[in-house]
């Protein structure tokens, strides 16, 4: 076992959209750091058709660009709102070019062991290294390990988690039934509603209703903000916003199902009672949260995730963080950039002006600021860690600023 002194810089585990800006702010600051990367480029889940990349061909960016460009390197102007994933993978390997990391990644790498060492941290790589760094930073992601719920009973058909759905050639001319509320349920049930011969959507909650009552000329159906109208003619049936979930629901192509109950060979049970026979089942489920190379004790786990202050911060440890714990409907990377920001911050502080780190360090261990008190679903662990854009960007924000100030004048109510 080769042992190599790293102890001037700092391990950031993962080189996808957290990784890069953990990289690029730690350099703001001047401070020694290599990037593991367990693929041969960056781009981390927005690497199409690798490990590591774990959306559909079809994928295009869940939220607006610009609440998720990083803070000083704004999408192109000729993207879309909402960009598919291959020049999402393209912008994220401009950034890591414009602000040169690249020579900071040791790619073909996966981290197998993080482990304190004294107050050092010991990682070890998969070629048999084993590193002693100064500090560790995990920015390798949340949605590594599939959720995949137990319902009681045996499928005999094929089943793949989302993570696996690539195309919906897998669905054409199939009974599918696709189980899972979110965005990607979503999406891949309306992609079967155009392939599969018979598309169930499970949810749990009730997403689709109908309301108002049909008149002579539309029926409307709603979904949270989406419409749907079918406009009747005398001769044919005219659709409007045909790509829409529930326009799909309203021409029959989906069939709303509850919950699941139970598996039966190619038969699935609902809790309503009714019962489809199928032969391909996606678990649009999400993802159980996971850091299989760090043991649970040492990110002061408690349930199903990391407890740490504002989940980024070991109430202990102050060389020990994790970027990108979070999730956001309005979009994560320019959050996890202020989380970066305030990652390098606090370590320069303790390396150059130890007393103004002091501010941080006490708040984190008397602290542990909930980012989130939403309603658990079907994917608890990640619904733990979704937060509220405009509130944690504040709180970032204000954090970032408070270090910059003598802190000898803030106390605990600082956030």
């Amino acid at each position: 076992m080769k042992l190599v002194d790293c102890t001037e810089k700092y391990c950031v585990i993962g080189a996808g959209a957290s990784g890069l800006t953990v990289a690029k702010n730690l350099r703001d600051y001047q401070l020694p750091f290599d990037v593991i990367e367990r693929e041969d480029e960056v781009g981390g889940n927005w690497y199409y058709g690798r490990q590591s990349g774990s959306m559909a061909h079809s994928t295009y960016f869940g939220t607006f660009k610009r609440f998720t460009e990083y803070t000083d390197f704004p999408m192109p102007q000729n993207y879309p709102d909402h960009p598919h994933h291959s020049q999402i993978l393209a912008y994220l390997r401009s950034y890591a070019q414009a602000f040169d990391l690249y020579p900071t990644i040791v790619f073909n790498t996966s981290v197998k062991r993080v482990e304190p060492a004294n107050s050092f941290w010991d990682v070890t790589l998969d070629t048999g290294e084993v590193r002693c760094y100064r500090g560790v930073i995990i920015a390798n992601g949340h949605r590594q390990e599939p959720n995949i719920p137990a319902y009681s009973g045996h499928f005999t058909g094929l089943s793949l988690h989302s993570s696996e759905y690539r195309t919906p050639h897998i669905l054409c001319n199939r009974r599918a039934l696709i189980i899972g509320e979110g965005p990607t349920g979503r999406h891949i049930a309306m992609e079967a509603a155009q392939n599969a011969q018979r598309t169930i959507h499970s949810t749990r909650s009730e997403i689709y209703r109908v309301y108002g009552k049909p008149g002579r000329n539309h029926i409307l159906f709603a979904s949270d903000n989406e419409e749907y109208q079918v406009v009747k003619t005398a001769s044919n049936v005219v659709r409007v916003f045909k790509k829409t979930l529930t326009g799909h629901v309203g021409l029959g192509e989906i069939v709303p199902k509850p919950d699941v109950l139970s598996l039966h060979g190619n038969r699935v049970l609902f809790i309503d009672g009714s019962e489809e026979c199928v032969e391909v089942v996606v678990y649009a489920t999400g993802f159980t949260i996971s850091f299989p190379f760090i043991d649970k004790n040492h990110l002061n786990w408690n349930q199903n995730q990391p407890h740490l202050y504002l989940n980024i911060f070991h109430p202990l440890y102050d060389t020990l963080f994790v970027a990108g714990l979070i999730t956001c409907k309005k979009g994560e990377w320019r959050l996890v950039d202020y989380q970066a920001q305030l990652i390098a911050k606090f370590i320069s502080l303790q390396k150059r002006q130890p007393s103004r780190a002091n501010f941080l360090r006490q708040l984190k261990a008397k602290e542990f600021l909930p980012v989130s008190h939403e309603q658990i679903t079907r994917c608890p662990n990640l619904n733990s860690i979704k937060v509220e854009y405009s509130v944690y960007f504040s709180k970032l924000k204000r954090l970032i600023k408070q270090l910059d100030t003598d802190c000898s004048v803030c106390n605990g109510d600082a956030i």
